[in-house]
């Protein structure tokens, strides 16, 4: 779920001023209009853009307030303070705005600017939602849904996305379309995710319509229709999204239907989707640069970790003059995910200083900058972890000064390859807290040496059909498991059942280094027929 909560704040702006009284052309634009025009000039001039709002604000503009309190929250402009952020937020949220209301919530969902509060964030998320704002309702939807800071409660959640999707939401339906197609998993008629997608991508939602692709691209035979699937991807790539001609390409390389396939068209759509700044379509192309034909490399994109893929492509930049060269690096920990911002949606960059020692350490890392201040925090946790070959220079090991981007992501819906997979139980991980999220770190696919035992229930009796389980699982050097969780079930005592199998069994041990190692693994089962469990492995 991707409610746009942070990134709707201009466009609040920008329908304050249809709502705000007129003013004459002999008056000129408001200091509200005036402080928008600013903020979404280029080149930006942060400290100008505060000012402006700061004027507004002075003279009661509520609009004016919910600004600043993001621009405290951010450090944008302006010195980064919660305690500012919060009053800012309130004095909005006096004046009857819902989307400050929300902000609110989330400034007591992270003790900014006041303790810590989870039962205050609940309440005012669900004043928010009550109030009508989409954004809210979707995440009091996915609070119901996963049992966070509200008891669990499907139905209820579903009921938060429909009064979102009424509102023609496009995030919401799209969810809602989601959920369709996983309910509908086992029937043949995908016509309501499908009714869902359309009313999402006939707003331009082009994540609606690469769901609406997929339905037909993928899944069984009967469902399928490649040419309306490649119709639906098209219009999102005419419509400039760098996801689409992203996931045209690769179907082209990997899709079942015809024997010959245009490589020259998938390249295309790879370099225009490269162009659009989608990092998995220039990862592809720089494979291509470097020697691996189309196959090779879209097949190495999909199959192996992005944590093996980075060391992997930094090696090679690095070079291998053993005299004289940069830190390689070879241990990657991905930072863990703020919970605020996977609720709502929000993705960011960081930008990390820091210098790798004689010994391959880092030493002070620190954020040079940052979309937000969760995610640098996030981001300098990761990097402290990281391990590096030190730099050398005429022969000598040697302190390095070095800047490296943390991106922070959400998956895509299509196409998603291990790192969806991985991204997806990392999320659920931290959604059940405790020892599950300090187990989520530097995540891979578990590799079983032989087959799993088939679980059985208490009873005796075999785990019934279309049971689909995802567990973590911690393997030891020796490739036994240490112990296990389970992230997500369809079926309680199935799951267990799973779980237990799974407890039995033995691993490939992950290696850094050279050398075994305890590490964190995923494993999804899924039963195929009364007769076959099949431990899955993307």
């Amino acid at each position: 779920m991707r409610p746009r909560l942070l990134l709707f704040l201009p466009v609040v702006v920008l329908s304050a001023l249809s709502a705000a009284p007129s003013v004459s052309a002999a008056n000129g634009p408001s200091l509200l209009e005036q402080a928008y025009a600013l903020d979404e000039a280029k080149p930006r001039d942060a400290a100008a853009v505060a000012a402006l709002y700061e004027q507004a604000a002075a003279q009661g503009d509520a609009f004016a307030h919910l600004r600043l309190g993001y621009l405290a929250e951010t450090g944008d402009g302006v010195p980064q303070d919660y305690a500012v952020a919060r009053a800012h937020y309130q004095a909005a949220a006096n004046a009857g705005l819902k989307e400050a209301k929300l902000r609110l919530a989330i400034c007591d969902l992270e003790g900014w600017g006041a303790p810590a509060d989870r039962a205050a964030f609940a309440r005012e998320v669900r004043q928010a939602a009550e109030a009508g704002d989409t954004a809210a309702q979707q995440i009091i939807a996915s609070m119901c849904s996963i049992g966070f800071a509200v008891p669990r409660d499907q139905a209820a959640g579903l009921k938060w996305l429909e009064r979102a999707a009424a509102q023609d939401d496009p995030d919401a339906q799209l969810v809602l379309g989601h959920h369709a197609e996983r309910v509908l998993r086992l029937m043949p008629d995908k016509s309501i995710a499908r009714n869902w997608y359309q009313l999402s991508a006939e707003q331009d939602y082009h994540a609606g319509m690469r769901a609406m692709a997929r339905t037909f691209l993928f899944g069984s035979p009967k469902d399928r229709n490649v040419e309306l699937g490649q119709k639906w991807l098209q219009l999102a790539t005419d419509g400039g999204d760098s996801e689409a001609p992203y996931t045209l390409a690769l179907f082209e390389v990997i899709r079942p239907d015809v024997a010959n396939r245009d490589f020259a068209r998938a390249e295309t759509l790879l370099k225009l989707a490269s162009q659009r700044g989608n990092e998995r379509a220039t990862e592809v192309l720089q494979l291509l640069d470097g020697g691996k034909s189309l196959p090779e490399a879209v097949k190495y994109e999909l199959s192996v970790p992005f944590e093996e893929r980075y060391v992997q492509r930094a090696a090679i930049e690095v070079g291998s003059d053993p005299q004289t060269r940069q830190p390689q690096i070879y241990r990657l920990v991905k930072p863990v995910y703020p919970m605020t911002m996977r609720l709502t949606g929000t993705t960011g960059d960081v930008m990390i200083d820091f210098v790798v020692d004689t010994t391959g350490r880092v030493r002070n890392p620190y954020a040079l900058s940052a979309s937000n201040p969760l995610f640098a925090e996030r981001a300098v946790a990761a990097v402290k972890q990281w391990r590096f070959y030190p730099g050398r220079k005429n022969g000598h090991n040697v302190n390095t000064h070095m800047r490296v981007p943390v991106k922070f992501r959400l998956p895509e819906e299509a196409m998603e390859g291990v790192d969806g997979l991985l991204s997806a139980a990392e999320g659920r991980a931290l959604q059940i807290g405790g020892d599950v999220v300090a187990d989520a770190k530097n995540l891979t696919i578990a590799k079983p040496r032989t087959a799993l035992a088939y679980p059985l229930l208490a009873d005796g009796s075999r785990v019934p059909v279309n049971t689909k389980v995802l567990l973590l699982l911690v393997i030891d050097p020796v490739g036994h498991p240490i112990r296990g969780h389970i992230l997500s079930e369809s079926q309680d005592a199935a799951a267990q059942a799973v779980l237990a199998s799974a407890m039995r069994a033995s691993y490939e041990p992950r290696v850094t280094d050279g050398a075994a190692v305890e590490g964190h693994v995923v494993l999804t089962f899924v039963s195929r027929d009364p007769t076959q469990v099949t431990a899955t492995r993307q």
